[in-house]
């Protein structure tokens, strides 16, 4: 385990990660992007968030299991985040909008091929959820052809229409059948608006601003995904409330390709159980993990 420090081509901001490296014979290097929010590299979800009720690592567990399988990875907290408990430095963390975090990734896997001699073709790129937009911006800034992609909760619509679905579509979901629509449609109008003309530096979630602004303005990622080549391997809770498993459809109608898709039936964002009828984030379900090592050595 080597621990890396290296500066953004953007700003020069200083950011620290981790390369592990398997003891047996290297078969591939991959870059773990993970999801929104103050995350750090091992993506720590606190104990009243799991379905162990203890606090999980998936970044860890997906690292460990990748590392045994002979492949290395790296892992780097992002900008801004000071800790496994979500503290950030602010004054950085508003920095941490849509542009700066695909360019920190892109150093990110230019650093990993550099350690290990390899080329942009080589590289697999590892995201969970926000983490799969990043990736295929990554693989288009590394030229638009990759190793493979391995998308973990994979967003296939853009930001604006997956906040849209979060809001009003899930919910219409469970309605009761009166009708009453106007609460949900109401708080996204809201919502957006706000977004537009705040001028508060974070949103109310604690995202920056300028998150969601970018955000908003970009395509949706099955466009982008489509111009990327390499194998794509798509893993989906079907219980997911955050990135639904008709993500997948929408991949395939925007014309991506080379696509295999893992569904699981029971499981989450997290790939873990609800709680008490609650979603949960970890630990990551033992099949996962098995689908993931057989994924590996195909590629």
């Amino acid at each position: 385990m080597k621990e890396v420090h290296f500066k953004s081509t953007k700003d020069g901001m200083t950011l620290h990660g981790v390369i592990t490296i398997p003891k047996q014979k290297l078969r591939g290097a991959v870059l773990m992007l993970v999801g929104s929010g103050k995350v750090d590299r091992d993506e720590t979800t606190p104990a009243d968030m799991t379905f162990s009720g203890k606090p999980e690592k998936l970044f860890s567990q997906l690292s460990d299991s990748l590392v045994s399988a002979g492949f290395a990875t790296f892992r780097y907290d992002k900008r801004g985040v000071l800790d496994s408990e979500g503290n950030v430095d602010s004054k950085i963390w508003e920095t941490a909008d849509r542009d700066h975090l695909i360019s920190d990734a892109t150093d990110a896997a230019h650093v990993l091929l550099k350690e290990l001699h390899l080329s942009a073709k080589e590289i697999i790129l590892l995201g969970h959820s926000e983490g799969t937009i990043i990736a295929t911006e990554v693989a288009i800034n590394l030229g638009g052809s990759v190793r493979a992609l391995l998308l973990f909760g994979a967003q296939a619509r853009s930001m604006k229409d997956m906040l849209h679905y979060q809001v009003v579509e899930s919910r219409s979901k469970h309605a009761s059948g009166n009708g009453k629509q106007e609460g949900p449609k109401e708080e996204y109008k809201k919502a957006l608006e706000m977004i537009a003309t705040s001028k508060d530096k974070f949103a109310p979630d604690g995202k920056p601003m300028g998150w969601y602004r970018q955000h908003f303005s970009a395509p949706a990622n099955a466009e982008r995904l489509a111009a990327v080549t390499g194998k794509k391997f798509i893993f989906q809770g079907e219980l997911d409330p955050q990135t639904p498993i008709d993500e997948v459809d929408r991949f395939k109608k925007a014309g991506v390709t080379d696509l295999t898709v893992h569904r699981y039936s029971n499981l989450g964002h997290g790939f873990s159980p609800d709680k008490n009828g609650k979603p949960t984030l970890g630990p990551i379900d033992e099949k996962v993990i098995a689908d993931l090592l057989k994924v590996v050595q195909q590629i």
